[in-house]
């Protein structure tokens, strides 16, 4: 209640928030992971390295797999599987191209060694055409059954949200090798592909499951407007393009028919407008900043900040938006500090 209280008689920007840079002379990062204490990140131009702090120097890993780095395509999300003390599973997803011209957003793992991802595997190709450079997703996260739910974007083909053929405009549902999850609410279906978990998806760049609550949290970049945060439930239409709180980028036009679901649709919990460029998102559950707790934290890519978000009061709060920071990745230590990465190449570590 005392929190409460003070989100209600404070300016949001009256909690004092500073960062320190861990990480600096990197590439655009897309995504960041901790093994111990290093830190292995995603470089989208197509690298996969890891940053050793008492060395103070980032290595590259070899094994990676050749991907498409234009527009907005490259080396995407990494993920260490939940027995990766075991089996040494890093997952990656990425952007490739299709003999015919085409491009879309694949899944793989390698086994890693220190120096290497061994023996990678191609587990998963979404299905779909378009020769776009943009809208790949793509994120993934790990269930308590270590199935992976993984989003890929509409590829900036906006019919492709509504159709259940391709996998494109969705987010997924996976097991450890790339199949469709049992229980998937489209098995079995004519016309409709297995993996779908749910659809009607723009752009997801955030998704965070809380496996203490079994949500699934879901964060998509609308048009010009329209950005969401959505619970993610099987078998779902959230709308796109037919609902759309975004405008068209070239005409002060409304996207899609409707602002609000219609009876077939599910509302996002919370849109943004203007935009804010969702890209990558947590949960914040520890002990290091009690004032963040049981929020979500976002990386922004408009507006440029680290973005805060607490569920429960509904309360924002926009951190370093005068540093000019493209946040595009976010994570949290080990020991329960949240990093992030901008389009610098630089990788801070957010202080009380």
């Amino acid at each position: 209640m005392k929190f409460l209280i003070l989100l209600l008689i404070l300016p949001l920007n009256a909690f004092s928030f500073k960062y320190e840079t861990v990480v600096s002379g990197q590439e655009i990062i897309w995504s960041m992971a901790f093994i111990e204490n290093e830190i292995m990140f995603t470089e989208r131009r197509g690298r996969l390295k890891v940053y050793n702090p008492i060395t103070k120097k980032a290595r590259i890993i070899k094994g990676t797999p050749k991907v498409y780095a234009r527009g907005q395509g490259g080396l995407l999300d990494v993920k260490l599987h939940p027995d990766f003390s075991k089996n040494k599973r890093v997952y990656l997803t990425y952007s490739i191209s299709l003999k015919d011209g085409d491009r879309t957003t694949a899944l793989g793992f390698g086994i890693y060694d220190g120096k290497s991802l061994n023996d990678f595997k191609e587990i998963f190709v979404a299905i779909g055409e378009s020769s776009k450079r943009h809208h790949f997703g793509s994120r993934i996260q790990f269930d308590e059954n270590n199935n992976i739910y993984m989003t890929v974007g509409d590829r900036g083909i906006r019919p492709n949200g509504q159709d259940l053929m391709t996998h494109f405009g969705s987010v997924l549902k996976l097991d450890g090798n790339g199949n469709a999850a049992a229980g998937n609410p489209f098995i079995g279906q004519k016309g409709k592909l297995a993996a779908i978990w749910s659809y009607g998806h723009r752009n997801g760049q955030g998704l965070y499951y809380d496996k203490d609550s079994k949500v699934l949290y879901e964060m998509e970049h609308g048009p010009r407007g329209g950005d969401e945060i959505n619970i993610i439930t099987p078998g779902a239409n959230y709308g796109w393009p037919i609902v759309s709180h975004g405008k068209e980028y070239t005409l002060p036009l409304w996207v899609g028919d409707y602002r609000e679901k219609n009876a077939k649709m599910v509302d996002s919990i919370k849109y943004y407008a203007p935009s804010i460029a969702p890209s990558d998102l947590l949960m914040y559950k520890g002990d290091k900043y009690p004032k963040l707790k049981g929020s979500l934290v976002v990386g922004a890519l408009a507006e440029s900040h680290l973005h805060i978000y607490n569920l429960k009061t509904k309360k924002e709060l926009k951190l370093f938006d005068d540093d000019d920071l493209r946040i595009r990745a976010v994570t949290v230590s080990n020991d329960g500090y949240i990093y992030f990465a901008a389009d610098d190449g630089v990788i801070r570590k957010l202080l009380n």
